[in-house]
This record gives C-alpha cells, sequence and structure tokens, in this order.
C-alpha cells in the first residue's frame, strides 16, 4: 500500500509539473507573438499541446501564430481544435472568422465573428467591414459604433474606423476605401506587414514599425498605406519634413488616402502654417461627407482663428456623431459661449 502510495503521489507531482511546463510555454509564445515573432510563438504553442493536448489556450495562440505567418490551413486546424475543446472559446470564434473573411468567404466569416461578438469586442472589426462590403449599412454601423464608444482604437485607427461609420451612415462605401478593408487587399503580403507595422508603433514599438514598414516599402515602394504608415511613424518621432515627403508619395499613388491628407494639415499646422493646414482639412471635409479626422482638425483650427461659428457647426456635427465625446462637447460648448460674445 505504502508503495502504491508513492506511485500515485510521484504520477500526481508529473502530471503537476507537466502543466506548469504547459502554462509556461504558452505564456512565452504569447510573448514571442506580442514581438511579431510568429514562427518561434509556434514552436513554443506546439510544444506545450504535446505536453497538454487539452489546453485550449495552446492551440488557439497555434493559431494565430499560424495565421500571421500566412499559414492559413495549418491556422484553421488549430483554432477549431481550440474550439472542439470549447464550443465558445471567442478568441478562437474570432480567430475563425477573421481568417474566413482573408479567404472572401464572408458567409463562413460572419458566422464565426457573430459567435464570438459578444466576447470577443475584435470581432466588431470583421463584422464592420463584411457589412459595408455588403451594403448591410444599419449593421454595419452597429459594429462600427461599438468600435469608437469603446475607445479600443486611437490614433489613425480611430480615423479610419470613423470613416467606415461615415460610410455606414451615408450608405455609401467609397472606391478607396472599399479596396483598403476588402479580403484581396489584406491577403496581399505588403498589407500583413503594415498592419503588424501599426500593432507595433501602436504599442510603442517604434523601432520594430520602422522596420516592418521599411519592409513592407521594398516589397511594393508604391504602397499608399505602407507610405502613409511611414508617414506616420516619421510624425510622432518629429522628422516632420521626411514625413512630408511619405505623405505626399502616398497621395500620389492614392488621391483619397485620407490618413496622408490628415498627416500634411497636423505637419503644416505645426510648421505654422495654420491656413494651409485647414485648406487640407477644408477638402477632406468635403471629400469625405459625415465626420472624420478632418472635421476634429478643422474645428480646433477654427477655434484658433477665432472663427467660433464655423468651429461651432463642425463641433456640433462631432456631438451629434458621437454622443458621448465629452472632450468635443466641452469644446462646442466654449465656441458657443465665445461665438455669444
Amino acid at each position: 500500500m505504502i508503495a502504491l502510495l508513492g506511485v500515485i503521489s510521484l504520477l500526481l507531482l508529473q502530471s503537476n509539473g507537466a502543466a506548469a511546463d504547459a502554462g509556461q510555454l504558452v505564456q512565452q509564445g504569447w510573448e514571442l507573438w506580442q514581438q511579431h515573432h510568429f514562427d518561434e510563438a509556434a514552436q513554443k504553442f506546439q510544444q506545450a499541446t504535446r505536453i497538454n493536448p487539452q489546453l485550449t489556450d495552446a492551440w488557439n495562440g497555434l493559431g494565430w501564430s499560424d495565421f500571421d505567418s500566412g499559414k492559413g490551413q495549418e491556422a484553421e486546424d488549430a483554432f477549431k481544435k481550440a474550439i472542439e475543446l470549447e464550443p465558445n472559446y471567442p478568441a478562437a470564434l474570432n480567430g475563425l472568422g477573421q481568417l474566413y473573411f482573408s479567404r472572401n468567404e464572408l458567409d463562413k466569416a460572419e458566422q464565426y465573428l457573430l459567435k464570438a461578438a459578444p466576447s470577443a469586442p475584435a470581432a466588431w472589426w470583421g463584422l464592420g467591414k463584411i457589412y459595408l462590403l455588403q451594403g448591410k449599412w444599419d449593421q454595419a454601423a452597429i459594429y462600427l459604433q461599438k468600435i469608437v464608444d469603446s475607445g479600443q482604437a486611437t490614433g489613425t485607427e480611430l480615423d479610419q474606423v470613423k470613416l467606415m461609420l461615415d460610410a455606414a451612415k451615408n450608405q455609401n462605401l467609397p472606391d478607396s476605401l472599399k479596396k483598403q478593408i476588402s479580403p484581396q487587399y489584406a491577403n496581399a503580403p505588403v498589407a500583413k506587414t503594415v498592419q503588424q507595422a501599426w500593432v507595433a508603433m501602436n504599442q510603442g514599438d517604434t523601432h520594430k514599425a520602422r522596420q516592418l514598414f521599411e519592409q513592407a516599402l521594398q516589397d511594393n515602394p508604391n504602397d499608399a498605406n505602407a507610405l502613409n504608415g511611414m508617414g506616420w511613424l516619421l510624425l510622432r518621432t518629429g522628422n516632420l519634413n521626411r514625413a512630408k515627403d511619405e505623405f505626399e508619395s502616398a497621395l500620389k499613388n492614392d488621391p483619397d488616402a485620407a490618413g496622408a491628407m490628415n498627416g500634411l494639415a497636423l505637419i503644416d499646422r505645426q510648421q505654422g502654417k495654420l491656413d494651409d493646414a485647414i485648406a487640407i482639412w477644408e477638402k477632406m471635409v468635403q471629400k469625405y461627407p459625415g465626420v472624420n479626422a478632418g472635421t476634429y482638425g478643422l474645428a480646433d483650427a477654427y477655434m484658433s482663428k477665432h472663427q467660433y461659428d464655423k468651429a461651432v457647426t463642425l463641433y456640433q456635427q462631432i456631438v451629434d456623431a458621437n454622443p458621448n465625446d465629452h472632450d468635443a462637447q466641452a469644446k462646442l460648448d466654449e465656441a458657443k459661449r465665445r461665438a455669444a460674445k
């Protein structure tokens, strides 16, 4: 009996040790994934699944690592294994939805993204794009508004979401925006690199972001999205003249590149050329109906020029479109107070 108890204790210790090892490998895998070392991350997740085949997070991590490495079939198999273990696992449901979206299988993508959406806000992006591409304007607006209200999008990401939301409200998807959100562009190798670069930049890793934008531009020197991204990186790091060159190149290749237009306007404002900035933002407001980055920039610029009536009109548009934007509400109140004097 004592010998039997000893064997059982040993087996329990080994089991606990194996579980700890698998958990540690998963943690290491996610750290590598966040650093965009997707192949190395996949190796860690694979090791974890061998130690503990029932570890859902390991299969999910393997799915995302393979997906971001361009290994679609392997990613699909891993996500499906995770869902087999936990049918309502949000991250894996979102992963399958994003994978099917990238293949232009919109009906299948919608099926999984809808299941993920209540617990995985990342699924809102996919649903917003699907419904825009399908012309289901009201449904697109619901999910895009959720992104805006949640605060999960910032900077140029927020600008793009607002452009998408305006397209839904106006029931009109401009060709330039359609191109940006379509699966065909998402599947282009340079698009994946640009996306990874934006993630790195938003996480504060400007060195990694620069490497990725440079890689994208080596693959396609005329890609407007890569040029725009490099422009924003240079703008954020204080290199205004080079940033201006990148934004101008982006607009040469895509005259509808709203992000590059906004970047040029911000540079003009920082360099004391407020009238030039206003001219660009006025063009943006005319070109893209609804509230966008140009609306915000132009409203603030009119305040600086003491043109309070014009500022009131724009801030009112912003508040009407985004009732939870407390900063815009405060600016609207201030503009009305000054206009009344």
